[in-house]
C-alpha cells in the first residue's frame, strides 16, 4: 500500500524514471505537497446491465474523476460499514466490487495531483540549470548550448494547464465581515 505508483508516474513525467535529477524522497515530497484529503465522499456508480436488462451498480468512479489515489484509501456504504472492493485501480480512479454495495459508496483517503507535482519539479530543474554555462568561447570560435531552461519550462507550463483546479478563500481586511 502507498504512494509508490504516483510517485513513479511523476517520474516519468518529468523525464527521471531512473532518478536521476531528483532522488525518490524529492519526488515523494512534490507528491505529498500536492495531495488532497478526501472524507466521505460520494463515488459515482456505474450500471452493469445483464442479459434480459438486469442493472447492478458494481463499479464505481472517484468524485471529480480524480485518479491517483493512495491504496490506503477506504470505502464505506450507507450504513458507514467498510467495504473492500474486488478491483481497484487507483490510477484512473475505479472500483468494482463482486456484490451490489448499498448505496452510496463513499472513499475515504488521499488523492494526488500529478500534473502540479510535475510542473514543481520541472521548475525546480529549469532553476538549477539556469545557472549552467550556456556559451563559451575559445581560440577559433564560439559554442553555444541550447537553453536548457526552456525545455522544462514549456513542460511544466505544459502540466501547468492540466493540472486539477485550486480554490482559494480570500478575506478582505479593509472591511468588517
Amino acid at each position: 500500500m502507498g504512494i509508490d505508483h504516483v510517485v513513479t508516474q511523476v517520474a516519468k513525467l518529468i523525464g527521471d524514471a531512473s532518478f536521476e535529477n531528483f532522488n525518490y524522497e524529492d519526488v515523494e515530497t512534490a507528491v505529498q505537497q500536492r495531495r488532497v484529503e478526501m472524507r466521505y465522499e460520494t463515488c459515482t456508480p456505474l450500471e452493469t446491465r445483464a442479459s434480459g436488462g438486469a442493472i447492478t451498480y458494481l463499479t464505481y468512479t472517484a468524485p471529480n474523476g480524480w485518479g491517483w489515489w493512495d491504496e490506503a484509501a477506504t470505502f464505506t456504504n450507507s450504513n458507514y460499514t467498510a467495504l473492500t472492493p474486488a478491483t481497484s485501480d487507483w490510477n484512473a480512479g475505479r472500483w468494482t466490487f463482486s456484490s451490489e454495495p448499498t448505496r452510496p459508496v463513499r472513499i475515504t483517503g488521499f488523492t494526488y495531483d500529478v500534473y502540479a507535482a510535475a510542473a514543481d519539479l520541472l521548475e525546480n530543474r529549469a532553476a538549477y540549470v539556469s545557472e549552467d554555462i550556456s556559451a563559451f568561447s575559445v581560440a577559433h570560435g564560439s559554442f553555444t548550448y541550447a537553453n536548457k531552461r526552456t525545455g522544462p519550462m514549456q513542460m511544466a507550463q505544459r502540466y501547468r494547464a492540466m493540472q486539477r483546479p485550486s480554490v482559494a478563500t480570500v478575506y478582505r481586511t479593509d472591511i468588517n465581515p
